[in-house]
């Protein structure tokens, strides 16, 4: 589990995403009120992750689910990882409507496709 995200290629992931939607890192400093725009150029070279908090923003930011900002260093990790995202959106749907429609609409694609 250690080395399940892979920082550097999210670092270069997420300056993609900030180059393809016209984000600068200065916006993103401006943003998260950064003293300096260092922080955000460590996560672009893959030296750091933002906080669970950061990503929740850029993911919105950016349009994405926050697990689109993240590369997973292997498939078995990653299947694992959405398998348990898909384990938490199903208990989530008991409670909500909007997340049932949601649910049971990606679970009749992926049926269909089968």
């Amino acid at each position: 589990m250690k080395d399940l995200i892979n920082i550097r290629e999210t670092g270069h992931h997420l300056k993609m995403l900030c180059e393809q939607n016209n984000v600068t890192a200065a916006l993103i400093q401006n943003i998260f009120q950064f003293k300096s725009p260092q922080t955000i150029y460590r996560w672009f070279r893959g030296e750091t992750l933002p906080s669970v908090e950061y990503l929740l923003i850029l993911a919105e930011l950016f349009n994405q689910p926050l697990e689109e900002l993240l590369i997973l260093n292997n498939s078995a990790a990653e299947e694992k990882m959405i398998a348990n995202m898909i384990r938490w959106a199903g208990e989530k749907a008991k409670d909500s409507s909007v997340l049932q429609e949601a649910f049971y609409d990606a679970l009749a694609d992926l049926i269909i496709r089968k």
